[in-house]
């Protein structure tokens, strides 16, 4: 099953490329502005998950709340970790972003043309969506890896849709319960149990997951290098870490406190063990660096 996020201002061809791919048997789903009164990383991530277990292609997604926010209400309701943990919950579907974009005068003469149906309004506020989108292609190591195209496909929408789908088929495999991250990570970060209602490792700014976050940013990881799972699900019961960690292509595992570490061992898969990020939080909370240093050593050796 597959996840197609296609995103950009508009009159860049999102709409157009998703149709072309739900051609290619995908559900198409447009998403809307969102609505007031709801949690939208929660909303956004069960209609990711929804997605493990269909092809579905979404026309917007949940990287236009970043860009749009500002521009039209003031702010946006996702943080800039929350949609790195939204693309890490997208990657392994597997799944792709497509960031659509072309010449700024092109979109804007577009843009007038239709300005009647658009929902921005003021050329200056659209003019800064533009700007908005692009920059978090500039972040793109930031936040998770896109494809990201000009579309000026014409006669070769079709050619690119079918690379793409020609891509997802060399994945070769289901998504992994409760994995995130990149489908092939060089870094594999093993929890021990979901702290949260949604069965994935370290997907939350909060506690433990905050601050492993936080500090894997300060060591120098960036999205496209890393993944993550935890020992056991969401009913305690353990995973197969031997099979996970061979349908990921074996990379470096770093078991994150004892119970993770015990399981590694159980699977006998090579892992470098670290203090769980919430033991390092209650006993070692003056030295965050000291935890920085540890996870740099991991990436170094």
């Amino acid at each position: 099953m597959a996840a197609i996020v296609i995103e950009g201002p508009d009159g860049t061809g999102k709409t157009t490329l998703a149709r072309a791919f739900e051609a290619r048997g995908f559900v198409y789903h447009h998403c809307d502005p969102p609505a007031e009164g709801i949690d939208l990383f929660d909303h956004y991530l069960d209609l990711i998950l929804l997605a493990r277990k269909k092809d579905v292609v979404f026309d917007r997604l949940h990287l236009g709340e970043y860009v749009y926010g500002p521009v039209m209400r003031g702010g946006s309701r996702l943080t800039l970790n929350q949609l790195r943990f939204l693309n890490r919950a997208v990657h392994p579907s597997p799944g792709f972003i497509i960031l659509c974009d072309m010449n700024e005068s092109w979109i804007v003469d577009r843009w007038r043309a239709n300005v009647d149906r658009e929902y921005v309004k003021d050329e200056a506020k659209f003019k800064r969506v533009i700007q908005g989108f692009r920059e978090l292609r500039d972040n793109l190591y930031r936040i998770g890896r896109f494809e990201y195209d000009f579309i000026r496909f014409g006669v070769h929408q079709n050619e690119f849709v079918r690379g793409i789908v020609d891509r997802l088929k060399t994945f070769g495999r289901h998504p992994i319960d409760g994995y995130s991250g990149e489908p092939y990570p060089e870094f594999l970060f093993v929890g021990e149990r979901p702290g949260g209602k949604v069965d994935l490792g370290f997907c939350s700014e909060k506690n433990s997951s905050g601050f492993l976050n936080y500090c894997l940013v300060k060591a120098g990881f960036v999205e496209p290098e890393i993944g993550f799972i935890n020992a056991f699900d969401k009913y305690n019961l353990p995973r197969d870490l031997h099979k996970i960690w061979l349908e990921l292509y074996q990379p470096k595992v770093v078991a994150l406190g004892l119970e993770a570490q015990n399981a590694c061992k159980k699977f006998k898969i090579p892992y470098e063990g670290l203090p769980h990020p919430s033991y390092w939080k209650r006993f070692h909370a003056k030295n965050l660096q000291g935890y920085v240093e540890l996870l740099q050593d991991v990436r170094r050796y």
